[in-house]
């Protein structure tokens, strides 16, 4: 009887859970072959006499061709076998001599294709466990981890020569660890070093499978379990001081301290020569200190070398304004820019000098390594980086100003103070860019307002006439029903070419920009918006509001209604350069910040002055940011009714902290250990930075 296969037909492996230890010659899984319609291929009644004669004669006539180099010859004839009498022994031999091949030009995709059709066919084939050996290593190399380890399980299982015991168990191992199965794993590994007769080298080798199972695989439940397990067995004692420490570990990481300190005592009772019962004994000695607080002590990060050395500096100076005069202690390290620097710090500062809580660092990764250094050693860190907050853990507080929330309190204002409800956005391909524009567009959303036009420019371009001229719909003008209206007109004269052209070109120049929009956001530098400002002037973007220069404006365009259009920006636009670079095209600008260092207040010009005498310049949004945090803590820290005796009481006291005012304006933290602020609403007027004043409505007439 002939069972046509065909070529296209899928191949699924039925895996199944093995238990090795102690295992009695399991049966290994066999494939099952699936038509392309989905159906299962039905294995066939055992061939006749006749069909095993007639397959014979063929395996025979394809061995004699391949032997006389008749190569492509010998391939057909087998093929012809195996599609016509595939349950045959000689098709089976077919099959196996193919994969061969196979393995010796290396495609393991052929070889189990071949022992796929054998396995399925003859498993009772008489080189059947050379053939399951064969597949198995093929499945690993195509990373079939979960089909190896169905397969590997079991012969591994049956297996008796110590060599092969040893190349399937480490084949094994290696797929159940690919397909999450670490546990079984490491029985495995168990298992393997048990063997009595097992060389040095090869239990050397077993030894590095099964730590390398422990320190990157377990689960803490998997670890849990295996010490409960497995604590007392002999046969284990060779990773006991490894699962141990692991799970002390873990019990540290969650913060269970009691049970992790009963187990790094044990550990260090029973393993105190071994590597990990003196790592045991230094992580104890780590578990200690970080309960000894100082409360009087306050951490300072910040990157005092290195590439951003000179904010770190200036950080420092407005940090220790903040604690003139206190009996407070800063105890001061160097993050240097590095990440790696940085969480070493935190770890000095908490386990030798014993701080109650840590301001900085300000830069972004060395904040990132920081704050999770601080969130697992439970101290309270506030990040002067606005890109590190407190979705990183319950122990980090943000208190620098972020990309976000400059552009929601931005929008906030246009909306209810200014009316506005239509914005065009024009930014540079920046993250701050983009950040800034995903933000504002956001809130824009969900005031219900629009945003009529979009445009972006490089990063560091410097000219601007592009980006603009599309921004109001001179760009591509003839999309413009007015341009092609007036086309039409002009052509329609039929004028000399000359004069066509002209009067083209003097219609292309006066055609008016749309500005369907009552503001244009540009969240760049002030320096950067020194070139932009003069292009959109260009473009006959108007910005004034003096009735005069409207006139005026209007008699040199021709345009009979001119809408003031509103620059808006963010804290970057609050710098000197603002009023050097943009003078008049950036007249009643206005942006969000959260330090003004021209406010009247006493605290601002007693800062302001004091930063002067050491650095010679007015300090930045960073320096204010600083100072205001080292006053926050500075004040809770020295309130006399409420004494701090923990981190933990810090924490609270941050997250419940109100009334505080700072050079900033008022400053606390949310429920999320984020900064809550009013940012100042600034604007240029008669080339002066200014805080922004409402006009007051004109009487009518």
């Amino acid at each position: 009887m002939q069972t046509p296969i065909l070529n296209t037909a899928r191949l699924i492996v039925i895996t199944t859970s093995l238990l090795v230890l102690n295992a009695c010659a399991p049966v290994p899984p066999t494939p099952i072959l699936v038509a392309p319609d989905g159906s299962l291929v039905e294995a066939p009644p055992p061939p006749s006499a006749q069909e095993e004669t007639d397959a014979d004669k063929l395996l025979a006539q394809s061995r004699s061709q391949r032997a006389q180099g008749q190569i492509a010859q010998a391939t057909k004839t087998q093929e012809q076998l195996i599609q016509n009498w595939p349950g045959t022994t000689a098709a089976a031999h077919a099959l196996f001599e193919q994969a061969q091949q196979a393995r010796e030009d290396n495609h393991p995709t052929i070889i189990i294709e071949k022992l796929e059709k054998l396995l399925f066919y003859r498993p009772d084939f008489s080189k059947i466990d050379a053939a399951r050996e064969l597949y198995a290593h093929a499945l690993v190399s195509v990373r079939r981890y979960e089909d190896a380890a169905g397969m590997l399980g079991a012969l591994y299982a049956s297996a008796t020569d110590n060599n092969k015991l040893v190349e399937l168990g480490k084949l094994y191992i290696r797929s159940l660890r690919e397909i999450a199965r670490p546990a079984e794993a490491l029985r495995v590994c168990v298992d393997l070093r048990a063997i009595p007769t097992l060389s040095n080298l090869d239990k050397e080798a077993v030894e590095t499978l099964a730590r390398t199972v422990v320190s990157s695989r377990l689960s803490f439940t998997e670890i849990e379990s295996m010490w409960t397990t497995y604590g007392a067995d002999t046969r284990w004692s060779f990773i006991h001081p490894m699962l141990g420490f692991k799970l002390a570990k873990v019990f540290y990481h969650t913060r269970d301290y009691e049970r992790s300190e009963a187990m790094l005592k044990e550990l260090i009772a029973r393993y105190p020569q071994t590597l990990y019962g003196k790592e045991a004994s230094s992580f104890y000695e780590r578990l200690k200190n970080r309960f000894i607080v100082q409360v009087n002590k306050i951490g300072v990060l910040l990157p005092l070398s290195g590439r951003f050395g000179q904010y770190g500096k200036q950080a420092l100076e407005s940090i220790k304004l903040a604690f003139q005069d206190s009996a407070l202690e800063l105890v001061v390290k160097d993050s240097k820019g590095d990440p790696t620097a940085a969480a070493s710090a935190v770890e000095e500062l908490v386990l030798v000098d014993h701080v109650v809580g840590i301001i900085g660092p300000i830069v972004t990764k060395p904040s990132l390594a920081a704050a999770q250094k601080a969130e697992e050693l439970s101290i309270p860190i506030i990040s002067l980086s606005y890109k590190v907050g407190g979705d990183m853990g319950s122990y980090v507080f943000r208190a620098a100003l972020t990309i976000e929330t400059q552009a929601r309190s931005l929008a906030k204002f246009a909306f209810e103070e200014m009316d506005m409800t239509r914005f065009a956005l024009l930014h540079p391909r920046t993250p701050y860019g983009a950040a800034f524009v995903k933000a504002f567009w956001s809130e824009v959303d969900e005031r219900q307002g629009e945003i009529r036009g979009v445009e972006s420019y490089d990063h560091d371009q410097t000219t601007f006439t592009e980006p603009v001229r599309k921004l109001v719909g001179r760009w591509y003008r003839t999309s413009r029903q007015d341009y092609r209206d007036k086309l039409k007109e002009i052509r329609a004269k039929k004028l000399p070419s000359h004069r066509e052209a002209a009067a083209i070109e003097k219609m292309q120049k006066n055609l008016p920009p749309i500005t369907d929009f009552d503001a244009i956001v540009i969240p760049d530098s002030a320096k950067r918006l020194g070139l932009i400002a003069p292009a959109l002037a260009f473009e006959d973007i108007v910005v004034t509001r003096n009735d005069r220069e409207l006139k005026r404006i209007k008699r040199a365009t021709g345009y009979k209604d001119i809408k003031p259009i509103t620059l808006l920006g963010a804290s970057t636009w609050n710098h000197p350069y603002l009023s050097q670079k943009c003078q008049k095209y950036c007249e009643n600008a206005i942006f969000v910040d959260g330090y003004y260092r021209d406010h009247p207040a006493p605290k601002v010009r007693d800062f302001d002055s004091a930063f002067r005498e050491v650095f010679g310049k007015s300090p930045q949004l960073s320096d204010a940011q600083a100072f205001d945090t080292a006053g926050i803590v500075r004040a809770i820290l020295e309130l006399p009714k409420t004494p701090l005796k923990s981190r933990e009481d810090l924490r609270k006291a941050l997250l419940g902290h109100t009334g505080f005012k700072g050079v900033m304006g008022n400053l606390e933290f949310d429920d999320k250990g984020e900064a809550v602020k009013e940012l100042f609403v600034l604007t240029l007027k008669n080339n002066t930075i200014q805080l922004f004043e409402k006009p007051v409505p004109k009487p009518e007439n």
